[in-house]
């Protein structure tokens, strides 16, 4: 049976100049999440597929079409009164395009949530909180928090899935082995004294985690534990990083997890096998490509996993 984070597999032959993939999520009080929800399903007659998520916290987006499709849902969506306090931010940074076509996803996926990013902790982490100044301004550009990733007195903290960090990480993460987000929460409280009183740089694929994550964590330790995440996460960091100097090294290793049919993007290497940081775990070549292993059991990765997430950080 299909899951809905399997990767799909499609040949197509679109013009890739003239269509694209947008990211973007808002954390803002939508009156009447229902109505939105409808809204929405109108867009898949532009010719829009994706996943959009809706709750009263917010609307979370993976949206793929042509570009003036896209650019005419972006105007749409902008007029929302939940949309307001992003107007006029750049739209390539909220936004975030990427290369790609409709046909990185099936069809146009729109549903009603409790959460659009699910912590799990809805009581704990409310809109009202990442709402507060305090947490707006831990939110570092690329390049700060490119700079900040020099030191070496900072704790490097991947929110994402297990999955998603074996393909690809910053230079030196912690990557705790969980197989969701709503299990970050037990992963901060079991390693609280390890990360006390610890600057803690925090890093998702485009910011959404890293939002509740933050929020949970402020509350979790005490203040004087320094917390910070990537604004725009892993994309707006390579997307930065490409109009850099190539004369460095990049401190991002491997491919960014996407939840579509391209399943990663990265930075431009040399050769394909550069790109690749995780292995088979079958024959251990370089691999990053994810297949379903072949057990109706729990194969051997995911037992690996288990108790790779229970092990305790030592700081």
């Amino acid at each position: 049976m299909k899951g809905d984070s399997d990767p799909i597999r499609l040949e197509c032959s679109c013009d890739m100049e003239s269509s694209m993939v947008i990211l973007f999520y808002s954390y803002g009080a939508v009156p009447d999440p229902a109505s939105l929800a409808k809204e929405h399903l109108a867009w898949e007659k532009e010719g829009l597929t994706g996943k959009v998520r809706i709750a009263s916290e917010g609307i979370n987006g993976t949206l793929a079409g042509n570009r003036d499709s896209i650019q005419a849902y972006i105007d749409w969506l902008l007029t929302m009164p939940c949309m307001e306090t992003h107007r006029n931010k750049d739209q390539k940074d909220f936004f975030k395009p990427s290369r790609g076509c409709r046909h990185v996803f099936v069809d146009l996926s729109v549903k009603l949530v409790e959460e659009i990013c699910p912590l799990g902790r809805p009581e704990q982490v409310t809109l009202e909180q990442l709402s507060q100044p305090r947490h707006a301004k831990a939110k570092l550009s690329p390049e700060s928090f490119h700079e900040q990733l020099k030191r070496e007195d900072v704790v490097l903290l991947d929110t994402r899935n297990y999955y998603e960090s074996r393909i690809g990480h910053f230079e030196g993460a912690i990557k705790p082995a969980i197989r969701k987000f709503s299990r970050f929460p037990d992963y901060v409280d079991r390693n609280k004294e390890s990360l006390e009183g610890k600057t803690i740089l925090t890093y998702c694929t485009g910011g959404i985690r890293c939002e509740k994550a933050t929020a949970y964590m402020r509350q979790a330790l005490s203040d004087e534990t320094d917390i910070m995440m990537l604004d725009g996460g892993i994309h707006n960091y390579l997307e930065w990083w490409g109009k850099q100097s190539k004369e460095k090294k990049p401190l991002w290793q491997g491919k960014n997890y996407v939840f579509d049919a391209r399943q990663g993007l990265g930075v431009p290497v040399a050769t394909a096998e550069e790109a690749k940081v995780s292995h088979c775990s079958i024959c251990q070549v370089p691999w990053d490509t994810y297949l379903k292993c072949g057990t109706d059991g729990v194969c051997g990765c995911e037992r690996k996993r288990r108790l790779e997430e229970m092990s305790l950080l030592a700081l």
